[in-house]
């Protein structure tokens, strides 16, 4: 989908250059407000059986132009993967990294394509403004409205995250679960909680897990000099992490109302592995463009042969 330049320039390439700096934003808005494990599982069932995430998924995408009532639209024949937007960073064009798909389709149920575990579930943040004569808030337009993370690990070893982007306020899954193949996880959402996109799910596949060594934790600020923190290793209830020498042997940090400790013993740093769930890398929320493909597949092929035979 060829977005306006003003919703890109608003809403999109403030939070793509933060990723590409590395800044220090703790991204508060990209975690749902809810309980999340205490511990991070990092042994579940292995992927067996794949399916579309949406009813009619592999016709949608092969088709090139739809039509609803008197208004005609084009569709890409992959949903739109990898193709260049019109906005750009600089001199270079945003790339399109996932399939949309399901236009105008609000609250057709949308499901896991195989098993996995859920790693993200951020549900779109309602306002504190009550409607007149109403108790309920109006749901705060966002960039993704309900997004899902899920990570699967696939039979021969390899892993992949599915993303569901643009769902609707009420998601059916939490950080955590374990899910299989085919089981709903939310609806595609009303443009009024897709950030004002026509309504549609937008689905991308990206290679590997969400946490994994050498991924950036954390970027800190002691006494005037930056620290990056770094994943070394990854145990359910804890993260071994790098970068940390020059920081005290206990250190408590709050994110997001949340607090941890770093602690240091014999030279190892560790924390609670639950901080994964309050900072998720910020690849998996910008899902919907970014600089190149690299890293991400193309959705339709993934569904198609997703053991790459």
């Amino acid at each position: 989908m060829v977005a306006p330049m003003s919703v890109i320039a608003a809403r999109f390439l403030p939070i793509i250059t933060t990723f590409i700096a590395w800044g220090t934003v703790l991204f508060a808005e990209l975690v749902r407000a809810a309980e999340v494990p205490s511990t991070y599982a990092i042994d579940y069932p292995p992927a067996q059986q794949f399916v579309p995430p949406i009813e009619g998924f592999f016709e949608e995408v092969s088709s090139n132009v739809g039509r609803v009532g008197r208004r005609t639209f084009r569709h890409q024949p992959n949903g739109g993967y990898g193709l260049p937007v019109q906005d750009r960073i600089g001199a270079q064009n945003l790339i399109h990294l996932g399939a949309d798909v399901g236009w105008y389709r609000v609250r057709d149920p949308v499901v896991a394509v195989t098993d996995g575990i859920v790693r993200l579930a951020q549900q779109p943040v309602k306002s504190d403004k009550k409607k007149a004569k109403s108790s309920e808030a109006e749901p705060k337009i966002l960039h993704w409205g309900g997004v899902v993370a899920i990570e699967h690990r696939l039979a021969e070893g390899r892993y992949v995250t599915t993303v569901y982007g643009h769902l609707d306020t009420k998601l059916l899954v939490s950080p955590g679960d374990i899910v299989k193949a085919g089981q709903p996880i939310g609806t595609i959402g009303a443009t009024r909680v897709n950030g004002g996109y026509k309504p549609h799910l937008h689905f991308g596949v990206r290679t590997g897990r969400m946490a994994k060594k050498g991924r950036k934790l954390l970027p800190l600020n002691m006494n005037g000099q930056p620290i990056v923190l770094t994943i070394e290793a990854i145990a359910d209830d804890h993260l071994q992490i790098g970068g940390a020498e020059s920081l005290p042997d206990r250190l408590k940090l709050t994110i997001h109302e949340k607090t941890f400790e770093i602690e240091r013993r014999e030279g190892v740093a560790r924390i609670p592995s639950e901080v994964l769930y309050h900072i998720p890398p910020i690849d998996f929320q910008i899902v919907g463009y970014g600089l190149s493909t690299a890293g991400w597949q193309d959705p339709v092929e993934f569904l198609r042969n997703p053991h790459g035979d």
